[in-house]
């Protein structure tokens, strides 16, 4: 019995390995995430008027898009020692 060899399931196997060695190599906190660009890219495409800049909203503008959590205002915490 003879096995085939699927070239694309092999390609496909490899950039998962290359892309899970990535993680451990030094500089791989320092580099750009793939789902996001650069600083510099961002800044580019800015420039060029590919992207248009939305400003950060304020504080009483954030939209709320998760579950409303009850917070207590008047909590005592004891002091630590150090």
């Amino acid at each position: 019995m003879r096995c085939r060899w699927d070239k694309d399931v092999f390609d496909a196997a490899q950039k998962e390995r290359s892309e899970q060695e990535e993680m451990y190599l030094p500089d791989f906190r320092e580099k750009p995430s793939r789902e996001r660009a650069s600083i510099a890219e961002q800044a580019k495409a800015l420039l060029e008027g590919k992207h248009k800049w939305r400003q950060t909203p304020k504080d009483d503008e954030w939209e709320n898009v998760g579950e409303e959590v009850e917070v207590e205002t008047n909590v005592q915490l004891p002091k630590m020692e150090r």
